[in-house]
């Protein structure tokens, strides 16, 4: 995800922008903030702030730069912006831990990093926000966190999509 990950960065944005050009017609959804999956309406009062939607593109699976292996989705946001989810779940605490610390030291930035709480307040893991280098010159925002055994890492140009993905994306 830092330097080390710029193939896979690239290799992400390039099968994204393939199953966009090939897979079309996608059905549209829209995240409630409750999480639910609703259709998004095309008849929607124009005063009303409209919430992004988000197409999934494709799904996988891949092996980071050191073998570890991840799964992957690609989203589309309803102003075009793309996006990135990788997750795995890692047997234990002390392991996806471990992940998510060599993934911040990795990181050009670390912009915040705080407990990640659950819908009832409890702290379940960590979560931090960070820029990662895609090439010498330019960065990427990502938001990844941790909950129990499970890690979760977001990336998109958009940091505010990134942010509204945050809120409803349910694993």
């Amino acid at each position: 995800m830092y330097k080390s990950k710029a193939p896979l960065l690239t290799f992400c944005l390039s099968f994204f922008f393939l199953s966009a050009m090939l897979l079309s017609v996608v059905p549209r959804v829209a995240r409630s903030s409750q999480g639910g999956i609703a259709k998004a309406s095309t008849s929607q009062n124009r005063s009303t702030p409209r919430k992004t939607g988000f197409d999934v593109i494709s799904m996988g699976e891949l092996r980071d730069k050191d073998g570890v292996h991840l799964g992957f989705t690609l989203f589309k946001a309803s102003d075009g912006s793309g996006l990135t989810v990788l997750y795995e779940g890692f047997g234990s605490p002390a392991r996806a831990q471990e992940y998510f610390e060599k993934q911040l030291v990795q990181a050009v930035r670390v912009i915040e990093r705080k407990n990640k709480l659950n819908a009832l307040g409890k702290v379940v893991g960590e979560r931090a926000e960070i820029l990662f280098s895609v090439d010498s010159k330019k960065t990427m925002p990502a938001v990844l966190w941790i909950d129990g055994e499970l890690f979760h890492e977001i990336y998109s140009p958009s940091r505010e999509r990134i942010l509204e993905l945050e809120k409803v994306y349910k694993y």
